[in-house]
Parts: C-alpha cells; sequence; structure tokens
C-alpha cells in the first residue's frame, strides 16, 4: 500500500500543476493606435503604421494592417496602404497607386503572414467616396487620427473565393508617426 501511495503522489503531483499560458504576441514594431472599418459591411479591426514619406520628407503613409493570432506571433492578413496624405486636417481623394505620383493614393494587399497572395487596386471611377480626411494632426505627440471611405477593385485575386471587390466604409485610424 506504501508503494502505491507514492506511485499516485509521483503521478498526480505533475497533472496538478498550473501551467500557465504562453505569451501574448506583440504587434511588429511601429505598430501604435487603433482603426476599424466595415469592409463590405463586416466589421474589420485593424492596427496602423504610420511615418513621414521617406521620400518627399512631408506627407504621411499610413499602413492599416489587419493581422491573425499565430501561436508565438502577429502573421500579416491584410495590408491597407494610403500614402501621400498632407499633414493637415482636411478631406483628401484618394487614387490608385501610379510610380513617382504626388497625389493622395492606396493599395491593398491580401498576405499570408510574409508572403503576398493578391493585390486590390483603387477604383478611380469612384472618386466621389475614396476620401480620406485628417481630423488631427498634433506635430508634438505626433498623434494622427482621421477616417476614409475607400472601393477596391481585384488586380490579382489572393484566393478563389475572394471578392472582385472590397469597399471600407465608415473607416477610422488612430495612429502615432513613428520614424521608419
Amino acid at each position: 500500500m506504501k508503494y502505491v501511495s507514492i506511485f499516485l503522489t509521483i503521478i498526480f503531483i505533475p497533472l496538478s500543476c498550473k501551467k500557465d499560458a504562453p505569451p501574448k504576441p506583440s504587434l511588429p514594431e511601429g505598430i501604435w493606435g487603433e482603426a476599424g472599418a466595415l469592409q463590405n459591411g463586416e466589421p474589420w479591426m485593424a492596427h496602423p503604421a504610420c511615418w513621414v514619406d521617406l521620400v518627399d520628407k512631408t506627407s504621411i503613409n499610413a499602413e492599416i494592417d489587419s493581422f491573425y493570432a499565430g501561436y508565438w506571433n502577429y502573421s500579416l492578413r491584410e495590408a491597407l496602404t494610403i500614402a501621400k496624405i498632407p499633414p493637415a486636417p482636411g478631406s483628401y481623394t484618394v487614387h490608385k497607386y501610379q510610380q513617382y505620383t504626388t497625389q493622395t493614393w492606396a493599395s491593398l494587399g491580401i498576405w499570408d503572414d510574409d508572403q503576398p497572395l493578391g493585390d486590390y487596386e483603387i477604383v478611380e471611377s469612384d472618386s466621389a467616396t475614396n476620401k480620406v480626411t485628417i481630423l488631427s494632426y498634433d506635430t508634438l505627440s505626433k498623434e494622427i487620427k482621421g477616417t476614409f471611405n475607400l472601393t477596391f477593385k481585384v488586380t490579382k485575386r489572393p484566393y478563389p473565393d475572394y471578392p472582385d471587390t472590397i469597399r471600407y466604409t465608415n473607416g477610422v485610424f488612430h495612429g502615432k508617426i513613428t520614424p521608419k
């Protein structure tokens, strides 16, 4: 009986120890704030990374990324980039990306972590809807707040069941300009 007690103790002690959950992964460097919109009518949550444009050194770029949580880190799912935003409150029409442009533009990429899967570009015929509005930009704290409404069409379909058109409505973001 003595050996049975020792045996049962040895078996049940490890089972009774509380196991800590793995630490929650942290978002990539440069991400600060929060963002969201309705994506084709469904709630969409994201995280902004904002920086001063590296070429013209005056406009602002905002990459609004959605992630999925892996076991050890977050993996990129969608990268919505709005670039060449003037650093002043106002509403700006958003165009499709063109090399060497000075106009505000946007693009949308679908990713699987570090692998690009698909691309979408702005529907320029929807220029009345394709807007980004800077509500405030604090030059001391480097915080920027804005809204957006954007319509994209597929140029490279990531998966067969992905839509031809992706619409972001009632979009909001609150970020902080960080060094790039």
